[in-house]
């Protein structure tokens, strides 16, 4: 698998497609909500452009509290090094980063999204993510 040493990638875009909240819905009772994360990587080799499609829902039980979902392109120089069956995929250490800084990046925008609700107690957790070359994840 290749390494990441001496990889130049650049966030160039963020984009949010979807959002929606509902804190009224929230069971002041039950502390506890889920997330639910999903995501996609699009390579486009020929433009050393590797574009993460990503979506968060946090629950409590069946009732939706919130959703966002936001479009992450990133350029990354040598991406071909990266790519995987015949440019679907792309290795897990690069899928990896690339979703790790949609995350954080997500945790922040629903920090300011969320502030002065009932929702803004629930941060989105740090999540260990380990792609193991896949596109998708659900």
């Amino acid at each position: 698998m290749e390494e990441l040493n001496n990889l130049q990638a650049k966030l160039i875009s963020v984009r949010e497609t979807d959002f929606s909240m509902f804190p009224e819905l929230l069971d002041r009772d039950n502390k506890t909500v889920e997330y639910n994360i999903n995501f996609q990587i699009l390579p486009k080799v020929d433009e050393n452009i590797a574009a993460v499609s990503f979506r968060v829902v946090m629950c409590q039980g069946a009732t939706n509290l919130l959703s966002i979902s936001v479009e992450y392109t990133f350029r990354v120089n040598g991406l071909s090094v990266f790519v995987k069956d015949g440019g679907k995929s792309i290795a897990g250490t690069l899928s990896s980063e690339l979703v790790s800084v949609a995350i954080g990046t997500t945790r922040g925008m629903l920090i300011v999204k969320t502030s002065g609700t009932s929702l803004s107690q629930f941060i989105l957790p740090v999540v260990n993510i380990r792609v193991k070359g896949v596109t998708e994840h659900q």
